[in-house]
């Protein structure tokens, strides 16, 4: 088969590893997104584009960087900075541009990768007539299928920049060379970032304590790593600026500029840019030293060299997921014996939260679910957000969805509705506080309000009950327009009809939520201090915390016993 073949064969194994990916996000939602795949068979497609898209569109935001970049240099120097801090300025910019541009490619794409290098899209390939070498081909063909628009963009966005921000072809083809070089390393970093991720995730013998944590720490990183760098992104632009012009210059630059340079990545293509800048247009006031040259030279062809490995290194590895892949196809099947198996009696709702607990394990949308309320909540001390409502939306959003893959089971065993909505509550009652402790110690060691420590500490404690508070009445309402059976409530989605008009009043409840919550206390705290919001807080939150429970006892009643 000739590489046109090749490659259109490759669509196929792109579809089959996209899949496997999208299944291992579901986790517990698999049957839901199955039966998305079979009402429309354009789906998956549709999901793909619109990762692309995504990822595609903040590539895109990021030519921000080298034109705001270029523009301030020469603002910056007529108005008298110094140049030393300029050309290190400037340089820490785009060199955290080059380093954001891979995070952002490997957090929003990592999925994929791990999906593909698990080999299991290649296993059909064995049932035909390809040789091995053909197998190394389709699999490099269909891991850049994933990412042919991202790559492109990623090419073109510092380029484009550097000739609307300095009108030169000597930097704009300094800038392809680097962009070039950069997708390299980002192509080399996701291929062994998506083998060890894939080896964790793909490894359900084991259920240790310590494979657990493992699995829990990529899953962290994976959700955490997205949120932070995408934020990074839109903070940085902001502190672009006035990053150029310091109230106070802290250090003289100039010994920095000599030696930062040799560092391969990202600190070189950031000087390598702005150097060639400062004296294609006559703006540094002395040329470049030996020295200077010297060292800059030196640390691209180290750069150029560990690139150069590192990459031949992750086409091995390519071409040995599709050569052994459909190697490793058997029919055949193994069956494992245990020994001493010892059974364990707890009470229902612990045997519920346990249960919950080893499926969000192994569930990354379910994990990433309880996680992301532990990075709002640090975000929230730092730059002042509310997280409370976003946090008990992911958490009530999460507990309800564990059970999926085992309704039948369920079904079938004598469960009291209400010993299993104590367990999912059991969530609540645990995650929420941690958020508000984590937000509270975080408020009161970035200050950013210029609200003092004890401040920061006592709204913190005024505002514990809130998050359990409003999940739990967050809960009973998803039950009820969700779960209202006619003789009792479900925890299962029964009640599809209108969806759209009760998520839109979830939504319109949390929307007034928030804006009470947060302008309520800025007023009262700027009016009334901490004093104020206890007086108001603290009585609302037990009204409502008394509420969730008559709710919540009505809604499932103590089972009668009857002798």
């Amino acid at each position: 088969m000739n590489t046109q073949e090749l490659f259109h064969l490759s669509k196929y194994v792109y579809q089959e590893a996209w899949m496997e990916s999208q299944l291992a996000m579901a986790g517990s939602g698999q049957e839901r997104l199955l039966e998305k795949m079979s009402a429309d068979k354009s789906y998956m497609k549709g999901q793909g584009f619109i990762l692309k898209f995504m990822v595609v569109m903040y590539l895109a935001i990021m030519i921000i960087f080298p034109i705001m970049t270029f523009s301030n240099i020469q603002i910056a120097l007529s108005q008298g900075i110094s140049e030393t801090w300029v050309i290190f300025a400037g340089s820490m910019i785009l060199a955290s541009f080059l380093l954001m541009q891979i995070l952002l490619l490997v957090s929003l794409s990592l999925m994929f990768s791990s999906g593909i290098l698990t080999g299991e899209a290649f296993r059909w390939l064995a049932t035909l007539p390809l040789e091995k070498k053909h197998m190394s081909k389709i699999s490099i063909f269909a891991f850049f299928r994933g990412l042919d628009y991202q790559i492109y963009t990623m090419i073109l966005v510092l380029p484009i920049g550097v000739a609307i921000g300095t009108q030169s072809i000597l930097l704009t083809f300094c800038a392809l060379i680097l962009s070039v070089v950069n997708i390299i390393l980002a192509f080399t970093v996701l291929v062994h970032v998506g083998e060890k991720v894939s080896n964790v995730l793909t490894n359900r013998e084991a259920n240790t304590k310590k494979n657990n944590l493992i699995r829990i720490g990529v899953i962290f990183g994976y959700a955490g790593g997205s949120l932070i760098i995408i934020m990074a992104i839109m903070l940085s632009i902001e502190l672009i600026p006035q990053f150029f012009y310091p109230t106070i210059i802290p250090f003289d630059a100039s010994m920095l500029n000599t030696y930062l340079g040799i560092i391969p990545f990202p600190l070189n293509g950031g000087y390598v840019l702005i150097q060639l800048f400062m004296q294609s247009t006559n703006l540094a006031s002395t040329p470049l030293s030996s020295l200077e040259i010297v060292l800059i030279g030196t640390g691209f062809v180290i750069l150029v060299l560990i690139i150069g490995i590192s990459f031949r290194s992750a086409l091995i590895k390519l071409e040995r997921i599709g050569r052994y892949a459909s190697n490793s196809f058997s029919g055949e099947q193994s069956s494992t014996k245990r020994e001493n198996i010892e059974v364990q009696t707890v009470s229902p709702i612990t045997a519920h939260f346990r249960k919950d607990k080893q499926m969000a394990l192994r569930d990354i949308q379910a994990m990433t679910f309880i996680i992301i309320p532990l990075i709002l909540s640090i975000f929230g001390g730092i730059f002042g957000m509310d997280y409370i409502i976003m946090s008990t939306f992911y958490i009530v959003f999460s507990i309800l969805r564990t059970d999926g893959n085992g309704a039948t089971i369920i079904a079938s065993l004598p469960i009291v509705p209400r010993e299993q909505a104590k367990a999912k509550l059991k969530w609540v009652f645990t995650v929420l506080p941690i958020c508000t402790l984590i937000f509270t110690i975080s408020a009161s060691l970035f200050n950013i309000d210029d609200r003092s420590s004890v401040d920061s500490i006592l709204i913190g404690l005024i505002s514990l009950p809130i998050g359990p508070v409003l999940g739990t009445l967050l809960f009973e309402y998803k039950v009820r327009v969700f779960g209202k059976m006619k003789y009792r409530y479900s925890l299962e989605e029964r009640n599809k009809d209108w969806i759209v008009i009760k998520w839109g009043i979830v939504i319109l409840i949390g929307l007034v939520l928030h804006f009470i919550i947060l302008m309520g206390m800025d007023e009262l705290l700027s009016s009334q201090g901490t004093g104020g919001i206890a007086v108001y807080f603290l009585p609302i939150e037990t009204i409502c915390g008394i509420l969730g429970y008559i709710i919540f006892n009505r809604m499932f009643p103590k089972p009668k016993i009857y002798d």
